[in-house]
């Protein structure tokens, strides 16, 4: 897979603090159906998905007992701490931001994720690795005209409540997209947690992202708090060789895969919340994420596309 970064300039739109360039770029396609199949995290119960080219190209679609439901970021719910897409009070589609995650290393931006059985992404093993490993031999390389978003000023999101903690995006004069991650839990047995990646190619990821599985970063000691987290995520598995998770604790003594794995997790979280607008990122920008989560991401991922759309783009 060649460079994702590799195309050429035909046409630049100065969107607020956003811009639109329409550039020719790699894409890959889904030559074959690929099935999901496994437990959902928060439900503990199998689901299964089809994930298969979108022939409409027309984006990215949850289908759901047949009705198709695009994917953007107005119909985002990140109330149980994942991020869903929601028609009105129902849920549609659960924990999708490590599928789109997996999505957005891969260029795949034309794609209908059928749900079989279920309504939640299978877990795999709480990183993105699974899905890229299922959907990277059926995928095929493509030339296609996309939108690209630039950032021309500095933005901050911060979180509702906490201004302290934040999403920053600005524009650079690098040709590499650089995206630091921070995470600071005093409380906890990771206190806090360091990582800059820098985003060249598919490799990169795959390869620094891709296995960084999701976390319980608070310490979690006594048998009660056990017992309520494994009633309220029904599908977590602490331990052992089909562990999905990772628990900071002194009864726990499963090593991590990586020593900052919460800091690299958050790294592939925002990269799933941010393509609910699939648009490709331009290299040419800075993110600093600093104690980070999906209700912030989803929150600049409005931003956003609200200027998009006061621009007459969608």
């Amino acid at each position: 897979i060649k460079n994702r970064f590799c195309r050429i300039i035909f046409a630049h739109q100065i969107i607020m603090s956003f811009s639109v360039s329409k550039q020719m770029s790699d894409e890959y396609i889904l030559k074959t159906p690929v099935i999901l199949d496994g437990i959902g995290f928060h439900s503990g119960k199998r689901n299964v998905i089809i994930v298969e080219d979108n022939i409409e190209n027309d984006g990215l679609y949850v289908v759901q007992e047949g009705k198709r439901y695009k994917i953007d970021p107005f119909a985002v719910s990140t109330e149980q701490r994942t991020t869903s897409i929601v028609e009105g009070d129902q849920i549609i589609a659960m924990t999708i931001e490590h599928l789109l995650s997996a999505l957005h290393a891969l260029n795949i931006r034309n794609l209908n994720i059928v749900f079989e059985e279920g309504n939640e992404v299978p877990i795999l093993d709480g990183s993105a690795e699974g899905y890229m490993q299922l959907i990277e031999s059926e995928i095929e390389l493509i030339r296609r005209e996309v939108d690209v978003l630039e950032v021309t000023e500095t933005v901050r999101q911060v979180a509702q409540g906490d201004s302290s903690r934040f999403v920053q995006i600005e524009p650079s004069d690098s040709d590499v997209m650089t995206i630091q991650s921070t995470v600071s839990y005093p409380d906890s047995r990771i206190l806090k947690q360091e990582y800059i990646f820098k985003f060249s190619c598919l490799e990169d990821y795959r390869r620094e992202i891709a296995n960084a599985r999701t976390s319980f970063p608070f310490t979690i000691e006594s048998e009660e708090v056990i017992e309520e987290t494994k009633s309220r995520l029904k599908g977590a598995i602490f331990t052992g060789e089909n562990k999905n998770v990772n628990i900071y604790s002194s009864w726990n003594t499963d090593k991590t895969r990586h020593e900052n794995e919460v800091a690299r997790h958050k790294i592939l979280d925002f990269l799933g919340d941010l393509n609910v607008l699939n648009i490709e990122l331009s290299p040419r920008i800075t993110i600093k994420l600093f104690r980070t989560g999906h209700a912030i991401n989803n929150a600049l991922a409005r931003r956003i596309a609200t200027s998009l759309l006061k621009n007459g783009n969608s």
